[in-house]
């Protein structure tokens, strides 16, 4: 995998990380078009970044993203989703992508 590869996976684990946080913030202030916005594009990185080859752990945040993205109650959807990306950003800290440790 090339640099630019690692910095593209790494800022769609980044953007995940951003959108399920603004959908919780969204789903907060009862803004469910704003919500909706943002949930459709965390759909797309989720679904990118789950075709790609990912560590255990990876794999599993992304399988409760997408259920979490499915659910339809939202305080609930609001909470996992906040969740979920605390859960990103620290898999982002303690895991650096380089070349020692990269999806293939």
């Amino acid at each position: 995998m090339s640099n630019s590869d690692i910095n593209n996976y790494t800022n769609n684990l980044l953007n995940l990380s951003s959108d399920l946080h603004r959908i919780a913030l969204a789903l907060a202030e009862n803004s469910l078009t704003t919500a909706k916005v943002f949930e459709v594009q965390a759909r797309k990185l989720e679904q990118s970044l789950s075709s790609a080859t990912n560590p255990f752990y990876l794999t599993k945040l992304l399988k409760g993203i997408r259920k979490t993205l499915d659910n339809s109650e939202p305080v609930q959807k609001a909470d996992d989703c906040l969740m979920y990306s605390t859960l990103l950003q620290n898999y982002i800290l303690k895991n650096p992508l380089d070349n020692k440790n990269q999806p293939s």
